[in-house]
């Protein structure tokens, strides 16, 4: 039998339990958190792969993405690699089944642009000095209206339609009169017009036009609800394409160069069975709030559009329909300028809301909504539309 003093320096047995069960419950969370962690570096590979065979095999990357959802369930990166897939044409009926509406509109201005409300429910065709809204629910069109300066941003506030014009006022879009929207400020750059809206409508931003003996062209960017201005030097040359994300933290432009300025001066010629490039086409982005350029893209043809999508978290790049090129769209890492994927729709103008839930092309006489990457019905259309190997039978 021990004695007191030895009961006394051995452990108490519920202390032991203590420590057996806390040390337990340690190893047990360190080893769900590391099948966590494994989980999410299998999903991320998974929808990567996915992703990187869009352009080459869409029919196999829509496999891979909708058997990825089934592994691993919902989450971005996978809902953008099934979207991708089906874009591409990899179901069997290509990107059709993706079409929710086919409007018929030819714009006549070649600013032309689209932009969607904040709440996801309008689609504005902003062409000059005219706008077209349509409810993407029910593919109506809302309204038309015209006004004395260009339209290049849209809002649906309450019960309101507005536009901005670039001559910095607001305009009732029904009513068809001057009126600053709740929410909103008077904050004009300038004395110059704006030039576009960001998507999202929070910001907007002037490229200043070229000017005789000016090298200098910083883009003016200005916050329509709070009057914040900010000036972004982006080595513009005073030529070409520039955009804006929603939050105004990225910037990218077009920027032209001529590699080889000793052919002949017509762009992609083809002459004895080569190709003479004359004109380079790179795409500088920047970090609007420490004016650092991140990366520089090199596009594979003459850029209609470029456009940031907060959905996708990428830019996207537009290419020109010409002998050339069909209008491909080009995807980019917005935080890196990564390539991320390509897909080939003919597009000359591309809009997509905040939510990621509409994805807009014009084209042509007509402008194509299809269902965004965070549509609901995304993961119905991939089962219907993915072509599964046929299981193997005994004999």
């Amino acid at each position: 039998m021990p004695s007191i003093r030895e009961m006394s320096a051995a452990p108490p047995k519920r202390l032991i339990a203590r420590i057996a069960v806390g040390v337990g419950f340690v190893l047990v969370v360190g080893l769900y958190a590391a099948h966590v962690e494994a989980q999410k570096t299998a999903r991320i590979a998974a929808a990567a792969h996915a992703l990187a065979l869009t352009s080459s095999e869409p029919a196999k990357a829509l496999v891979e993405a909708t058997a990825a959802q089934d592994a691993y369930g919902k989450a971005p990166d996978i809902a953008r690699a099934t979207w991708a897939a089906l874009m591409a044409g990899g179901g069997r009926h290509g990107s059709a089944a993706m079409i929710k509406w086919t409007l018929a509109y030819k714009p006549s201005d070649p600013a032309f642009r689209l932009m969607f409300s904040k709440d996801s429910r309008f689609l504005a065709a902003l062409d000059g000095n005219t706008v077209t809204v349509w409810n993407v629910e029910d593919g109506s069109e809302v309204l038309a209206t015209r006004a004395g300066a260009p339209f290049i941003g849209y809002w649906r506030i309450g019960a309101q339609h507005f536009g901005l014009l670039s001559s910095y006022q607001y305009y009732d879009l029904v009513n068809s009169v001057i009126e600053l929207p709740d929410g909103f400020r008077y904050a004009q750059p300038s004395k110059d017009a704006l030039t576009a809206v960001a998507p999202g409508g929070d910001w907007a931003y002037r490229v200043p036009v070229p000017a005789l003996n000016r090298t200098d062209y910083p883009v003016k960017l200005v916050n329509l609800h709070t009057s914040e201005k900010r000036e972004v030097d982006i080595r513009y040359s005073g030529m070409g394409e520039v955009a804006v994300n929603n939050d105004a933290t990225r910037v990218a432009n077009l920027s032209i160069s001529f590699p080889n300025i000793h052919v002949r001066p017509v762009p992609w010629e083809k002459t004895n069975n080569r190709r003479d490039i004359f004109v380079r086409f790179s795409i500088p982005m920047w970090d609007a709030r420490s004016r650092k350029n991140i990366s520089s893209i090199i596009a594979t043809s003459e850029p209609r559009q470029l456009y940031f999508s907060r959905a996708q978290s990428a830019l996207i790049v537009v290419a020109k329909e010409t002998t050339r090129s069909d209008g491909s769209l080009q995807f980019f890492d917005e935080s890196n300028g990564a390539p991320l994927y390509s897909l080939t729709l003919g597009a000359g103008v591309v809009a997509d809301d905040l939510k990621g839930h509409w994805f807009a092309v014009a084209t042509g006489d007509k402008i194509k909504v299809y269902r965004g990457m965070n549509n609901a019905a995304l993961g119905y259309i991939a089962d219907h539309e993915v072509s599964r190997p046929a299981p193997a039978t005994s004999h």
